[in-house]
Formats: C-alpha cells, sequence, structure tokens
C-alpha cells in the first residue's frame, strides 16, 4: 500500500506553541508552516479569537487554504511560472493552472519548521531549502519571529520577523496568511470596516496577473482610503487584490490597512516596510470555513514583481538577505 502524503506528514509530530501577553491575549502558533492557529484576546467578559483556524489540528496536515501559514518563498502569483535571474530563465512549480502561487506545490506552508528559540512571548522558527527547491535557485535559510508585546497605549502587538539568505541571487518575499474575524463568531466579514493607505492597485487580468500597468482606486469600488464596510450591495466584496503602499522596501515598518469589528470594540492595524499589500476577503473559502468567513491583510512585494519592471521588487543574495518586519497590532476601543 502507497504511503499517502497524509501519513509522510504524520511522521513528523506537530507541536502547538502559546505566546502569553500582560493583558491576557494568547496566540496558539505550531510547527507546521509555522502557522498561526488562535489569537484569543478579552474583549469586556467576552474571550474573543479573532483567528480563523480548525479545531482538530490535524486538519491543518490537508489545509488548501493557507491557513495561518508563511507562505513563499515568494508569496501571490508569478505568471506562467518562469523567472528570469541575472541572465538565466527558471521554471518554478506551477500550482494554479499554469501559475506559480505561493511558492509552488508542498511549499514552506506544509513544511516542519524547527522551533530554534521559545520564550513566553516569542518564538523563533528556521526551515532549510535546498537549491532548486520548487524551481527556486538557492540553497536558502529562512527564519520567522513571532514576538507579542503589549503597550497600554499602543494595544497589543504581534511583531513578525522573516529573515532569508541565500547562497545564490534569488527571487524572495514571504508573508503571514492568516484570515482574521475580529467578531470572533462565525459569520461573514461583510459588516467589518476596512481602509487601507494606498491610492493604487495593480492592474489584474482574467488570471488575477497584473498587466504591469497600475490603477487609481479614486470613485472605484477599490477605495478604501476611508474607512467603509466590506459590501457590495448587499453582499461580501471580492477582493484579492494588491495595493501600493510605497515604491520601495523601507527600513521601518509604515502603516499598511486598519481593519474594524462590527461592535467597533476592536481595530487591528498592520504594519510592514513591504511596498505592498494584498487584500483577501476569502472567497474561496472551503470545507469547514465558507467563503468570506475571513480576510487576509498580507504584506508583501506585488504578484509578479520579479518580471514587471513598474513594480517595486528587491532581489536576495548572499550579500543582501531579505528582511521582512510585519506587525498586526490589535487595539480595544472599549
Amino acid at each position: 500500500m502507497p504511503i499517502t502524503k497524509r501519513k509522510l506528514k504524520m511522521t513528523k509530530q506537530m507541536k502547538t506553541y502559546v505566546l502569553f501577553s500582560a493583558f491576557g491575549d494568547e496566540i496558539h502558533i505550531t510547527n507546521y508552516g509555522a502557522r498561526l492557529l488562535k489569537w484569543f484576546t478579552k474583549v469586556g467578559n467576552e474571550r474573543r479569537n479573532i483567528i480563523l483556524g480548525y479545531e482538530n489540528i490535524e486538519d491543518y496536515l490537508t489545509d488548501e487554504c493557507y491557513l495561518g501559514a508563511i507562505v513563499g518563498p515568494y508569496a501571490n502569483r508569478i505568471k506562467n511560472s518562469t523567472v528570469k535571474i541575472g541572465k538565466n530563465d527558471f521554471i518554478l512549480s506551477a500550482n494554479e493552472e499554469t501559475h506559480h502561487l505561493h511558492g509552488g506545490k508542498n511549499s514552506i506552508s506544509d513544511l516542519w519548521w524547527e522551533c530554534i528559540e521559545e520564550n513566553s512571548n516569542s518564538l523563533k522558527f528556521r526551515c532549510e531549502l535546498t537549491d532548486g527547491f520548487n524551481g527556486y535557485p538557492g540553497p536558502m535559510s529562512l527564519s520567522v519571529t513571532y514576538v507579542l508585546k503589549t503597550d497600554k497605549k499602543k494595544g497589543c502587538d504581534l511583531n513578525i520577523h522573516i529573515m532569508i539568505n541565500s547562497k545564490s541571487m534569488t527571487i524572495a518575499g514571504p508573508t503571514a496568511h492568516p484570515y482574521f474575524n475580529l467578531s470572533g463568531q462565525k459569520q461573514s466579514i461583510n459588516d467589518h470596516q476596512l481602509q487601507v493607505h494606498s491610492k493604487s492597485i495593480a492592474e489584474l487580468d482574467e488570471s488575477n496577473i497584473p498587466t504591469g500597468s497600475v490603477q487609481s482606486v479614486n470613485k472605484t469600488k477599490y477605495d478604501f482610503q476611508q474607512p467603509k464596510n466590506l459590501t457590495e450591495i448587499g453582499e461580501a466584496f471580492h477582493l484579492d487584490d494588491n495595493y501600493f503602499i510605497q515604491k520601495n522596501m523601507s527600513k521601518e515598518p509604515t502603516t499598511h490597512a486598519v481593519l474594524y469589528s462590527p461592535d467597533q470594540q476592536l481595530q487591528l492595524q498592520v504594519f510592514s516596510n513591504y511596498p505592498s499589500i494584498q487584500i483577501y476577503s476569502g472567497a474561496h473559502l472551503q470545507g469547514k470555513f465558507f467563503p468570506f468567513e475571513g480576510i487576509c491583510l498580507e504584506p508583501q512585494f506585488a504578484p509578479n514583481s520579479p518580471n514587471t519592471a513598474k513594480f517595486p521588487f528587491t532581489y536576495t543574495e548572499s550579500n543582501s538577505p531579505l528582511n521582512v518586519m510585519i506587525t498586526y497590532r490589535l487595539i480595544k476601543c472599549l
């Protein structure tokens, strides 16, 4: 009898770690895909989980929605799974028709990461990728550090620091992929409000691949420069779009977006040094979740940036590692 993919994965042990804040927040993380599983916070007398996750931890082994995972090495899409690095063309693993999405098949979201540092409010994971992993030049060494900090004025910060080193010039641009629902209930994100600090998005073709053109959001349904509900004619608004925030990677994180709970008691601020952010409203959630049950706020390089001259992008190489900073700041407005 052949060994199934699921059985191969189960030869490793899935372990859950918990970070604690001074004001009662708990964040649950696993070594499988370095995934965020749960984020519990106190809202009045209520203990609210604001991240979608499976009740049975083994369900992550067959998850196809990247729930809570670190995705990459390059997050989002690469057109026709082909990229030019230096003078050479590289063919990456195709997993969305002819295109490459979130690192390809069985990528870092499906790897067992090694926990190399563990404290009450911080964790550090590491994984190693061989040269040619899913077509990427390498070898690459990846680390992700989660730090939970609390400040009475600023709120509760989940800082995510991702580092990638590569012996060869390569493309890299991972991100975190949690689905947020600030209501803490099994309901649509329709009544959440969203604000995105951006005036422009990447124009997309029918395969959700950027055409290379940049579109203004002014006076369009994509305009979230001021907070507004995630609804369109009374139904959830299908967003899977990349908003440009700044011209290049910055040394310090800047504000990308803010999400507001329907009861206005919580707001989630997103900061990063990445040049853009993908907003995905969960239209393709399936299985134990329903469409639009959660929203992803993913700082990153824009899709297909290595192949698009107009889009900001930085190659990763031995003397120029990738240094990514993402902060999800939870503020209680009681």
